[in-house]
């Protein structure tokens, strides 16, 4: 089972310092007086990348920075025989005139399920890719900061 926990990120408002706090589920946020501001909350995601470092939402590698929900796969799709043979199946009835609209069908819903549309970790990349997260590709993954403490880490390229 994943451990749920939370990195807390304060700001001290007269000198901008930061800090950082570590929690458990259920476990209550720590108050570290009148000066300090919550900035952050980000949930650890489970994973450790490269040198086993915890990934945190919010984190930064050298691609890009650490966030969960719905994301457009770019990179390190997997295809499984399965879909692998669902795609020769619907190349033939495409080829053969048969069934088209199967094919067109049987497409459209691989492109869902494997490239397109996925819900997770993912990383959002400077260059407008979104990488996913997944145990196969953790060792590529190097923490070197987080959106917090080092905001110009992460600056999205202008197109």
């Amino acid at each position: 089972m994943r451990e749920i926990r939370f990195r807390i990120t304060y700001q001290h408002d007269k000198t901008g310092r930061f800090a950082q706090r570590f929690i458990e589920l259920g476990e209550a946020i720590p108050n570290l007086g009148k000066r300090w501001s919550i900035i952050g909350k980000d949930q650890y995601a489970g994973l450790k990348g490269k040198n086993s470092k915890e990934i945190y939402e919010g984190d930064i590698d050298r691609r890009g920075v650490v966030k969960y929900g719905d994301y457009q796969a770019t990179i390190g799709v997997t295809w499984d025989a399965t879909a692998i043979a669902t795609c020769i199946v619907a190349f033939d009835a495409w080829r053969d005139k048969q069934s088209f609209a199967l094919a067109t069908h049987i497409i459209d819903y691989l492109k869902g399920i494997y490239g397109s549309l996925n819900h997770g970790w993912y990383i959002e990349g400077v260059d407008g890719r979104q990488y996913g997260l997944t145990k196969g590709n953790l060792d590529d993954v190097e923490i070197i900061g987080n959106i917090y403490e080092n905001p110009d880490l992460f600056r999205k390229e202008k197109k």
